[in-house]
């Protein structure tokens, strides 16, 4: 069993060392894992002196160490972390060994009340605020992730970032500096879990960092960065605009400007910010190069992809690589698949995106996607495709205009096409889906 160090902040430790011999002894014992003696420190502590408001940081800490446990997983996956991996009699491998870290809510919850009083009592103790952030970011509390930086930055705003840190002692300038790289962590963090929910929140803070520091072109280009990630496009132009005004210096917002434009299918002012790039004596070699590499990939005309090309390898690569934390940023809309990643392999597409709608249908605690073509006039086009999630990725099952009969049902494994049978043409998306379902296709993965 393991469990967390005393929890550190960037440029702020929530409990560190001060005068006070028990604060000193209890940081050190709970640093070490030793939590009975931890644990006797603390009580003593709060004996002696039960009005020291390092306190609060102190009971914090011990109580989010408590509330985390490490185990040992045995699993058929292999994980992106360190792991100990294990491998048959051939040598391919057959699992992992790894760490995986479970969390007592009740306990959890406790900590969290317990720096809440802290907070109310010191408003303007800006470690408490961000000690509760970094707990709730270990354990992937997100909605609490939300709601702790959110009020660090209204009263940011109320306070103009008169914040305070161990000891009570004024930060001063040094405030800024912490709110900023905060806000870079803990929006940044949001934002990275791709959800519909977790964008939400990370565009709130935004609005409100921005507002709080409107000069500061890194908080201005991340606004832009979540809300080009959230397909609100004319407002992170917008932003990226206001962040290269700010900085002309960092290719940054730069980069992403040029982006966008190439995105939106407007070359001349993408290659006019890349040439920007690649003439500014100030940006790196490596800044160059990829300026360099997207002037030439914009001047390079795509591949139109075949239909048969497009529905019987192009889809079926990328289901593979579709598991249910992505599928539905990639599969809710065709432009990710149909749009943008094709135009990132330097390939045009058959199908333009207004061209395909898309219902999903929940089956076995599984959501399956399940994408509408125009209908098809000749073989090999396909009037659906279903994504239905796997032990790896996704697979594709289509509905094919077939030669013999109407349509046939089918589906592309491992380079080869499976033809299942052959079926008149179902009423809707979710028809098809149902008889996948009921003729046992889907299920038997």
């Amino acid at each position: 069993m393991k469990h967390l160090a005393l929890l550190l902040l960037p440029s702020v430790a929530i409990c560190s060392a001060m005068a006070s011999n028990h604060k000193t002894e209890f940081n050190d014992n709970l640093a070490n894992g030793r939590y009975e003696q931890a644990d006797s420190v603390l009580a003593a502590w709060e004996t002696e002196h039960p009005q020291d408001p390092e306190l609060f940081a102190a009971r914090y800490n011990y109580m989010l160490n408590s509330s985390r446990q490490s185990t040992l997983v045995l699993s058929n996956e292999t994980p992106d972390g360190e792991a100990l991996i294990l491998t048959d009699s051939t040598g391919n491998t057959a699992g992992a060994i790894f760490g995986q870290s479970t969390w007592n809510d009740s306990l959890l919850n406790l900590a969290f009340s317990e720096i809440d009083r802290g907070i109310a009592a010191f408003p303007d103790r800006i470690d408490f605020r961000l000690g509760k952030a970094a707990g709730a970011e270990l354990s992937e509390k997100w909605d609490t992730v939300f709601t702790t930086f959110n009020s660090l930055l209204d009263r940011s705003l109320q306070n103009g970032l008169a914040w305070y840190g161990e000891d009570n002692a004024p930060l001063d300038s040094l405030a800024k500096e912490i709110v900023i790289d905060a806000s870079l962590r803990y929006i940044g963090g949001l934002h990275e879990q791709n959800s519909a929910i977790t964008d939400s929140m990370a565009i709130v803070l935004c609005n409100k960092a921005v507002e709080l520091m409107p000069e500061e072109y890194k908080i201005v280009n991340l606004a832009g960065a979540v809300h080009y990630g959230a397909r609100i496009t004319d407002k992170a132009v917008q932003y990226f605009l206001r962040a290269k005004d700010l900085n002309h210096d960092d290719p940054m917002a730069i980069g992403n400007l040029a982006y966008i434009y190439y995105r939106n299918g407007e070359n001349d002012k993408a290659v006019e910010l890349y040439l920007e790039l690649l003439n500014n004596p100030v940006f790196d070699d490596e800044t160059h190069e990829f300026a360099s590499q997207m002037i030439e990939r914009i001047n390079t005309p795509a591949t139109p992809l075949r239909i048969y090309d497009y529905f019987f390898r192009w889809l079926p690569e990328i289901a593979q690589y579709i598991t249910t934390d992505n599928a539905g940023a990639l599969l809710s809309t065709p432009e990710l698949v149909n749009g943008e990643l094709m135009k990132e392999n330097q390939l045009s597409s058959p199908f333009a995106d207004d061209q395909i709608s898309i219902d999903t249908l929940s089956y076995d605690g599984k959501t399956i996607y399940i994408w509408q073509f125009p209908e098809p006039e000749e073989c090999p086009n396909c009037l659906y495709v279903a994504f239905v999630p796997a032990a790896n990725g996704s697979k594709v099952f289509t509905l094919e205009k077939s030669i013999f009969a109407d349509f046939m049902v089918g589906s592309q494994q491992d380079g080869s096409h499976i033809s299942f049978f052959d079926t008149d043409r179902p009423e809707n998306a979710e028809a098809f889906a149902r008889m996948l379902i009921d003729r046992g296709i889907i299920g038997q993965e």
